[in-house]
Parts: structure tokens; C-alpha cells; sequence
């Protein structure tokens, strides 16, 4: 048997949905080798979502698709392998969260253009339709679009526009403004292509277009990932598909500053427990990170999924790895929030004629590394509890992982601080009982096979 039949591959998708598809779909064995053949395939079925970049939905939306991979630094057959594959895990996101902002530069430039193009009756009429197709109340639409568009600076439309993109949007219009101004132009007029294509291109508004886009990629989901390890002596690679959506930007920055006024109410979905793919352990295995998803009454939830493997055999070691999972899945909820908490403070702390922060120390916050990052979410982590733990045996590293599952709901929200002044530091989080009354869940099998090809849950709620 050759060695690309010797391949043995996971996939797991999962998407913030009310919707389920396709969840036993692709059993039969088949030859990929690379995890990029896999995201591929993926857009291949799944043609509603083309290759990565701007995608045209078919309801009108614009949302942008990005993907990116990383190498599992360790062999399945080395002790810290499944530490490995987080840490892969994470950098194929960060991976697909640069290649957001490359996408999300150029189409704010050529947004801008077009706006420009009209005047500001015809900006604020725009910028109302593209609300209201995700689903905003109109009048609210009305009032983030004017003060999205008045000549006041950001500090001004605070109450409306109080999250990291709306402010940073709101800073570069009025920037605009006063370069047409220096110019001898009237910002409230159409203004020419020439005029506009030589503000854009200068280099200022060049690092404060790209840091504008580093704000709206806060809202960056994965929707798809994968799994690719060849066998026990060589290294294996995780990638990402990840969804970004005006939708989901606002819903992220939501769940940080407790404002849901000018979120969208979700449609119904299902019971919180049914989005964990408990029956498909492939998936499960696989489900790493944050995910968005709405539940029967339409409400919004943060499900988080953290895995650890015992650092040797025994109940001490395999205490410990529940609780370092339990750990890791909490800290990627503090981690989500607090990037948005700090990203809005950077931006908040901008005088309208000093340009914006960096983008690509926007890009890097977050990162499971950054602990002040964490610390500032774990101020606004009420209500977070553990809704799911289980154990599963790593098909070809026959390394046990411990996977556990918190969610954190938008209507624990309430009352949360808003990100410009979050509170004093303290724990917040429930201490939460283990979840389906095990206290040590007994270990699952995944069958190894020789190639081995799992999808997952299906949808969109982006």
C-alpha cells in the first residue's frame, strides 16, 4: 500500500446555524493528502461560498471568505502532540484572519470610492440598506447611518456607534471629509473619481484603511476545519474556512460591551446542546475554538471547545487534562472578549486627526498567549458554564483527549459594562458542575483507518 494510501484525514465543520446538512456525508475512503486539497474540496460543496475573498450572497449580502493552515509541530507519536494541534489551531486562524484584512482593505477602498461617488443623502440611504439586509430594524438602521455620516467626531455618536469598526469607520469618513475640505470641495457633494482615488492611495489613508479593516475582522468565524496526519512518524497540518459578515461583527462586539440594541434578533434555531456533534466523534474531535450559534427562542450563545491530553497515565494526570481543557475553553471565551474590549479602547483613544492603531497589532490580539487580553475579558465572562465533556482516543496517536465544552449566552449578558470602562478585575465565570452527571466519561474509540474523511455540520448563520 502506498504512502498516500496511508493517509489518515479528519475534517469537522462547524457553523453558528439553525440548520444541519450533510452530517454523515463523505465516509467512504478516499486519497487527500494535504489540508489544502480538503478546503478545496469544501468550496466545492458548498458553491454558494466561493474560493477565499469577497463572496456575493444570494440575498444581496457581502461577506468575506478567508481560509488559512498550519503545521501540527509535533508527530502523533511525541508526547505534546495534541498541544501541537491547538497551537496549529490557532495559527490557521490567525492565518485566515491576515488574509480578512488583505480582502477587507481592498473592499473598503473600492467601497469608499462608491460612496463617495454619491452625495450624503445617497451614503446614508446606502449604508441603511445594507443594515437592514442583515436584518436591523430600520429606524435603528436610520440612526447608526446618520451618525455614521454627520460631521460630528466618533466621541460624539458614542452611544450609537460604540464598537471597535463603527468607530473606526467613523473616524476615516471624517477624515475624508477633511481632506475634500483642504482640497476646496464640499465632503457633502458627489465627489470626482480623480479626487477620491488620489486621497485613498496616499499612505496615511492607506495604514488607517487597513487598520479599519483590522476592526471589522473581529467578527472573523470558522465555519469549516480540518485535519491531516499522515501517520504516526510525520507531521500532520490543521486548516481553517472562516466567515466574516457585518452580522457577526456586530453580534461579536456585542457579546463584549453588553449592547444588543443594534443586533439583529436571530431566527429560531435549536436546544443549545444539539450544535455539540456529540454522536460524530470525528467532528467533535476536530471542533476547536469559539463558535456563534442561536438557539430555540432565537438568542445568541458562545459555544467554546477546549481539549487537553494527560501528560501520563494515572488519575492525577487525567484530573489535571480535565481541568486544563475546562481552562483552555474558558480562556478562548475571555480571549474573544477581550480582544473586542481592547481593540475598543485602542480605538476610542484615538483623536479624529491621529489615525488609527496598527493593523496588525489589532490582528495579533487576542492570541491565547496575550494574558492581559484575557484578563480584560474574564471581567465580563458572567454566566459562563461547562455544558459538555467528553473523552475520545486520538485515531493515530492513541493519545486520549479530553474535550470540554462551555457556552456563555447573550442573555447572561445583561447589565455587562460596556467595553470603553470595563470593570475591576474578578471572576465572574460559575463553577459548574461535570457535565451529564460524569465526573470521568469513559474513553471513545475512533476506528483508524487507512484514509478516513469526516464533514460535519452544515449552514449559515452569517
Amino acid at each position: 500500500m502506498n504512502k498516500l494510501s496511508k493517509t489518515a484525514l479528519w475534517m469537522a465543520m462547524f457553523a453558528a446555524t439553525a440548520s444541519v446538512n450533510g452530517q454523515n456525508a463523505g465516509n467512504a475512503p478516499v486519497e487527500i493528502v494535504d489540508v489544502q486539497t480538503m478546503i478545496n474540496n469544501w468550496y466545492d460543496k458548498n458553491p454558494s461560498i466561493k474560493n477565499s475573498g469577497p463572496n456575493i450572497l444570494p440575498d444581496g449580502r457581502t461577506v468575506i471568505v478567508a481560509e488559512g493552515s498550519a503545521a501540527i509541530s509535533k508527530k502523533p507519536n511525541e508526547k505534546d502532540f495534541q498541544l501541537s494541534r491547538t497551537i496549529a489551531y490557532e495559527k490557521a486562524f490567525l492565518a485566515a484572519k491576515k488574509q480578512c484584512v488583505k480582502f477587507q482593505s481592498e473592499k473598503i477602498e473600492s467601497d469608499l470610492e462608491q460612496k463617495l461617488s454619491k452625495p450624503e443623502q445617497g451614503r446614508i440611504e446606502d449604508d441603511i440598506d445594507r443594515m437592514v439586509k442583515d436584518g436591523l430594524d430600520k429606524g435603528d438602521a436610520t440612526k447608526v447611518a446618520q451618525a455614521m455620516n454627520s460631521d460630528n467626531p466618533a466621541s460624539k455618536e458614542a452611544d450609537t456607534l460604540n464598537t471597535p469598526s463603527t468607530k473606526s469607520e467613523k473616524i476615516v469618513s471624517n477624515q475624508l471629509d477633511q481632506a475634500i475640505k483642504a482640497s476646496g470641495g464640499d465632503p457633502n457633494q458627489a465627489q470626482p473619481k480623480e479626487k477620491v482615488a488620489q486621497i485613498l492611495t496616499s499612505s496615511s489613508f492607506k495604514s488607517n484603511i487597513k487598520s479599519m479593516a483590522a476592526a471589522k475582522c473581529v467578527g472573523l468565524q470558522v465555519v469549516a476545519s480540518f485535519e491531516s496526519v499522515s501517520s504516526p512518524n510525520d507531521q500532520g497540518s490543521i486548516g481553517v474556512i472562516a466567515v466574516q459578515s457585518d452580522l457577526m461583527k456586530s453580534i461579536s462586539e456585542a457579546f463584549a460591551s453588553g449592547n444588543w440594541k443594534y443586533v439583529p434578533k436571530g431566527a429560531a434555531g435549536k436546544p443549545l446542546v444539539e450544535y455539540i456533534p456529540k454522536t460524530d466523534l470525528a467532528v467533535l474531535l476536530s471542533s476547536m475554538g469559539t463558535r456563534i450559534v442561536r438557539d430555540q427562542d432565537g438568542d445568541y450563545h458562545l459555544l467554546s471547545f477546549g481539549q487537553a491530553t494527560p501528560a501520563a497515565k494515572g488519575g492525577t494526570a487525567q484530573d489535571i487534562a480535565w481541568s486544563e481543557a475546562d481552562l483552555k475553553s474558558r480562556n478562548q471565551i475571555s480571549s474573544f472578549l477581550g480582544e473586542q474590549v481592547t481593540n475598543n479602547s485602542r480605538y476610542s483613544a484615538r483623536e479624529e486627526t491621529r489615525g488609527l492603531p496598527d493593523a496588525d497589532e489589532v490582528v495579533a490580539t487576542g492570541d491565547s498567549s496575550d494574558e492581559s487580553t484575557r484578563a480584560v475579558g474574564k471581567n465580563l465572562m458572567r454566566g459562563v458554564s461547562q455544558v459538555y465533556k467528553t473523552k475520545i482516543i486520538h485515531p493515530v496517536s492513541g493519545q486520549p483527549v479530553m474535550i470540554v465544552v462551555t457556552e456563555m449566552s447573550a442573555k447572561g449578558m445583561k447589565g455587562a459594562a460596556a467595553m470603553a470602562a470595563p470593570p475591576k478585575l474578578e471572576d465572574q465565570t460559575k463553577p459548574a458542575p461535570a457535565a451529564n452527571n460524569a465526573a470521568n466519561p469513559k474513553a471513545e474509540n475512533l476506528k483508524s483507518s487507512d484514509s478516513y474523511v469526516k464533514e460535519g455540520m452544515s449552514g449559515r448563520d452569517f
